[in-house]
Parts: structure tokens; C-alpha cells; sequence
């Protein structure tokens, strides 16, 4: 397992908690459907949390890393242009996480993880096609 790695994974996780519900609340009655993307990036926040935990469950560490925070954009397609690239590059991320990780349990918590962070960059695709 490479630690520097579990680090970096952790605080894009954390900053990604913290966009999603900013964002969440930002578009709630901002623009038409509105309210079911909020409720989008809100379940976002509460699997992008729940990767925090599964990764801390698996390596029982005490990791501390210092996020950094990220201000959303006003613009819902800024926004999602800015988490296709955060999602695909999490996704790249994971993956070479994965590459350093022998036991079955681990491994198979972290292709979970992947898929999870794929369903992401597919609902935020379909969403950026439905504003063209």
C-alpha cells in the first residue's frame, strides 16, 4: 500500500465532500431542476464520505492531511466540467492505488470505489449533454 498515495486519494475525497454540498446548496433553487441536482450532489458528498471511511476502515491508520477547499463556480456547467476532470482524474487515481495493494479485501474495496467514482463521471456526462 502506498501511504502518499492513500493521502492524496483522502484529501481529493474530502475537498470533493465539501464542493458537492456548496454546490448542493447552490444550485437547490438557483436554476430550473434545480432541486434534483442538488439532491445529485448531495448523495455525491454523503459516497465521496463514504469512501473516506471504507479507506480508513481498510488501513486502520490515523491519517491526518489538510485538505484544501475549493470554491464552486456560479456556473452549473463550469462545475460540472470541473468534476468530469476531478472524477476521471480520481478514477486514475484509485487505479494506481489499487496497483499497490495486495490483500483480495483491499482490492475489492477499491474497485468498488472505482465504480462508484465511474457512475459520477457518467451522471455528470448525461448532465452536461442535457445543457447543450
Amino acid at each position: 500500500m502506498n501511504e502518499e498515495i492513500l493521502k492524496g486519494i483522502i484529501n481529493e475525497e474530502k475537498a470533493d465532500v465539501s464542493l458537492y454540498i456548496a454546490e448542493a446548496e447552490l444550485f437547490k433553487n438557483k436554476i430550473v431542476g434545480g432541486k434534483a441536482i442538488s439532491e445529485t450532489f448531495s448523495d455525491f458528498a454523503a459516497e465521496e464520505a463514504e469512501h473516506i471511511k471504507t479507506l480508513l476502515s481498510l488501513y486502520k491508520k490515523r491519517i491526518n492531511v489538510k485538505y484544501r477547499k475549493i470554491i464552486p463556480f456560479k456556473s452549473l456547467r463550469k462545475n460540472l466540467r470541473a468534476h468530469l476532470v476531478r472524477e476521471a482524474d480520481s478514477v486514475k487515481l484509485y487505479e494506481v492505488f489499487l496497483n499497490s495493494v495486495s490483500g483480495y479485501g483491499e482490492k475489492a474495496a477499491i474497485k468498488k470505489i472505482i465504480e462508484n467514482e465511474k457512475k459520477h463521471l457518467s451522471v455528470i456526462k448525461k448532465y452536461l449533454l442535457m445543457l447543450k
